[in-house]
């Protein structure tokens, strides 16, 4: 038996997506076979036709039609699924509907010998890999043009030009002096913006922060731990309540509505695992908490 294939290659996209792959299947013995087609992933994959009879050189095409994932692999996965053509020698009467039933006959007539061909199923990612280096690509753009907005270069102030004429001492001092402004403030403006602490945020009176009330919440929780452990009990069966809520179980497993004054109320059963307890046989825990 001949396979004109030994990989089936699917294209992405792979979710809710059929695709269709024809396989050539040739008999290149004297005598006729009966094939049948297996897979790994027989959901997956719908095989036309799985069985059948083949005469001496007969060629038949079987259609493979993949029906598609239910979530995208991921990109540069493989592909665990696998088919499998299994033949063995047969009559040419045997109709090709008995193929299936018959198949454990047929095997056993031949010793229990079949001939077999695997061929693998591998992913095609070429299509997935462009579209995400596309978007890749517009992701990256928009950030460059915006560190190249932000790259502004200072602006110097000019310093007008005069006409070569002679010019009176007095206003020769006052150009001197304007002209010397001008460059302290180009040279102190940038250190004003560097070394300019941020004021930190201002309080709005009769409210707190976030950070102190969860701070507020945990000591409030951690102090209601200790003091639960503080008073702890245990019964007999092994279980740790605190003294009120097990008073008041045992007392409403009695039918006294959680009153604990009844005589009626000295015994009753475990909350957890409804054995009997007494209160002569409760246990009251002693924590040390060690500094």
């Amino acid at each position: 038996m001949l396979v004109s294939t030994k990989v089936i290659e699917l294209k992405a996209p792979f979710k809710n997506t059929q695709q269709t792959q024809v396989v050539d299947l040739k008999n290149d013995s004297n005598s006729a076979i009966a094939f049948k087609v297996k897979t790994t992933a027989p959901k997956s994959y719908c095989v036309r036709p799985n069985s059948g009879v083949l005469k001496s050189n007969e060629q038949i095409q079987i259609t493979i039609i993949f029906q598609g994932l239910s979530d995208e692999p991921q990109l540069g996965s493989k592909c665990k699924d696998k088919f499998l053509f299994v033949s063995v020698p047969c009559n040419e009467i045997l109709d090709h509907k008995d193929v299936s039933s018959k198949w454990s006959e047929l095997e056993a007539q031949n010793g229990g010998v079949s001939s077999d061909i695997k061929v693998k199923v591998v992913y095609d990612f070429g299509t997935m890999n462009t579209i995400a280096e596309k978007r890749e690509e517009e992701i990256e753009q928009p950030v460059i043009e915006n560190n190249i907005q932000r790259e502004t270069l200072p602006v110097e102030k000019s310093i007008p030009v005069q006409d070569n004429k002679e010019i009176p001492p007095q206003q020769q001092q006052q150009q001197q002096l304007h002209s010397k402004e001008i460059i302290e403030e180009n040279e102190i403006k940038p250190t004003i913006t560097k070394t300019t602490p941020i004021a930190p945020p201002t309080s709005v009176p009769g409210k707190t922060s976030t950070s102190s009330n969860d701070t507020l919440f945990y000591i409030i929780a951690l102090v209601l731990i200790i003091i639960a452990f503080l008073i702890s009990l245990a019964t007999p069966c092994g279980h740790i309540f605190c003294s009120k809520c097990l008073y008041r179980a045992l007392a409403s497993s009695n039918g006294n509505n959680g009153s604990t004054n009844s005589t009626n109320a000295r015994n009753g059963l475990c909350p957890v695992c409804r054995n009997h307890v007494s209160y002569k046989d409760i246990v009251w825990l002693q924590v040390r908490i060690r500094q």
